[in-house]
């Protein structure tokens, strides 16, 4: 089953990897040219970096893991301690 999944999203996974391979690459151009006039090249990279991580996250084969996996408590450790989140609890200003 893991494996029908992974050849349905392989199409997915190569394009995701090589837009964001390019948009990295277009992002150390543009900082290396040093051109502050013309940013273009650097909103192209981190447009293409950010739509990369989207066809990577939204892939079938990484739900499939996650479901499988006991990573969520990780998670809400990562949350709570970067973020200041906990489950069930309203910040003051949004009362």
């Amino acid at each position: 089953m893991a494996l029908d999944v992974l050849r349905n999203d392989a199409f997915r996974l190569v394009a995701g990897e090589l837009v964001l391979a390019s948009g990295l690459v277009a992002c150390v151009l543009s900082l290396l040219r040093g051109r502050k006039s013309d940013p273009s090249t650097l909103y192209f990279g981190v447009s293409a970096v950010l739509y990369g991580l989207r066809l990577i996250v939204g892939l079938a084969v990484l739900r499939l893991v996650r479901e499988r996996s006991d990573w969520e408590p990780v998670g809400m450790i990562v949350l709570r301690g970067t973020l200041g989140y906990r489950p069930g609890h309203r910040p003051t200003a949004l009362r």
